[in-house]
């Protein structure tokens, strides 16, 4: 028997030996521990004796790591069955597109969110688990950043509770290496914005499914989305997508979820008709009004216009983060804001920084992804497949609207790497739903 045995054992192959390794691999769920490790880092922003660079290159490894496990399972399958062939072939456009201006990070994190695809699809269950594990660590971090700010603790000391504007975080807490976001503490570039999708994950939760914990979360949650409003002066945006899950809890008591996608692409539109509007009826006083409401946004928008439609190059783009390299006037637009300089400036919204950077027709295919994102929201909302569903179409839909509304913190392509992992991660948990 043994000799029947050892035969047995040497006419096995390296490709016998490959499955065996790989069926270790499944039964592990790498990829899983992967995932919500990185979903449970997103939120911290600094720790004591830690570079942020190395948290940083952490999310990047993890996300590399990802998405290197779900190519060996397709090479492995031999085969794949491409969901939603548009939207993945758009998403991989785009993310080539990037890649080819050398902008490493934002193609990676589309690369990661189309390769979800394929690990959503074969694993349904860690959907929830994903943004659960997302929605807990903000909870923690919020409870954390509310205590240290009533209740201050050594080294965190808070320098004054009442004034208003924006203050440096070294000013305002008595540490020499704490950074803007530390915990949650400021707005920054967006941890707000991080709160705020939490927030709406907590909050549908627990409305769809009477959970008390997620109605808890949800309070620490806006209350700290409230707190960094009031010590900082900035973050006004993080309220904005709270205020979209009321948009969409309104639309389907009215039975009108088919105005989702116009509510959301409202400001892009919006933005363009004042400016059509301007040439034609004195509304001068008007835009003032309204600049001075969107901190002298709507002027950079009036600029950002004037760039794309006046030049050829507008098709092709500018390039990753052109800001501040090129001059308006020699771009053929008016400079107009009364707060930043005669060159080229962010124009805090999602569609305009995109095209600037990389052109119309990569643009085009970005706003076609963003519709189709739209257009499950919509169908969500008025037929919801489950809450963890319903809550992703808020989150993705929502995001677009606050990108389009007033900065570009959110959305499928944010200066917040850390709101657009979650944005295309939930395009991926999305998507996989319609894996034949």
């Amino acid at each position: 028997m043994s000799i029947a045995g050892d035969k047995a054992t040497s006419s096995e192959t390296p490709a016998d030996d490959r499955n065996k390794i790989y069926d270790q691999y499944c039964h592990l769920k790498i990829d899983s521990l992967i995932l919500y490790l990185l979903v449970g880092l997103l939120s911290i922003r600094w720790l004591p004796s830690v570079a942020p660079s190395v948290l940083i290159n952490t999310q990047k490894i993890l996300m590399i790591t990802f998405v290197l496990l779900q190519v060996g399972k397709v090479l492995y399958n031999g085969h794949i069955s491409v969901p939603w062939p548009s939207v993945v072939f758009s998403g991989i456009v785009v993310g080539i597109w990037i890649l080819s201006y050398g902008y490493l990070t934002k193609a990676l994190i589309i690369s990661f969110g189309i390769s979800s695809i394929v690990y959503f699809s074969q694993n349904r269950g860690a959907i929830k688990t994903t943004f659960s594990i997302f929605t807990l660590s903000l909870i923690i971090v919020s409870l954390y950043s509310l205590i240290v700010t009533f209740t201050p603790i050594s080294g965190f000391e808070i320098n004054g509770l009442l004034y208003t504007g924006y203050k440096n975080p070294v000013d305002r807490f008595h540490h020499p290496r704490i950074l803007q976001n530390s915990f949650g503490f400021y707005g920054g570039r967006g941890i707000y914005v991080l709160i705020s999708i939490a927030f709406v994950f907590s909050a549908t939760l627990a409305m769809r499914e009477s959970s008390k914990l997620h109605l808890l979360g949800s309070i620490i949650l806006s209350t700290q989305l409230i707190n960094i409003w009031w010590l900082t002066g900035s973050g006004r945006a993080g309220l904005l997508l709270p205020a979209f899950l009321l948009v969409i809890l309104f639309t389907n008591w009215a039975g009108a979820e088919d105005l989702i996608p116009v509510i959301v692409f409202s400001p892009l539109i919006f933005w363009i008709i004042i400016y059509i509007a301007h040439f034609y009826i004195n509304i001068a006083t008007f835009i003032d009004i309204l600049d001075n409401i969107t901190s002298y946004r709507l002027s950079i928008y009036f600029e950002s216009i004037e760039v794309i439609i006046n030049n050829r190059r507008s098709l092709i783009g500018w390039g990753p983060a052109p800001w501040g390299e090129y001059s308006l006037i020699d771009l053929g637009a008016e400079p107009r804001s009364r707060v930043h300089g005669p060159e080229l400036t962010r124009p805090h919204n999602t569609i305009f920084e995109f095209i600037i950077q990389y052109g119309i027709a990569a643009g085009s295919l970005l706003i076609y992804i963003c519709w189709q994102m739209v257009y499950i929201a919509a169908k969500e909302a008025e037929n919801p497949t489950s809450a963890i569903y319903l809550s992703l179409a808020v989150v993705l839909a929502g995001t677009i609207f606050v990108g389009l509304a007033v900065g570009g913190k959110t959305g499928p392509y944010s200066i917040n790497n850390e709101a657009m992992i979650i944005w295309w991660l939930g395009l991926g948990a999305i998507v996989s739903e319609y894996v034949s």
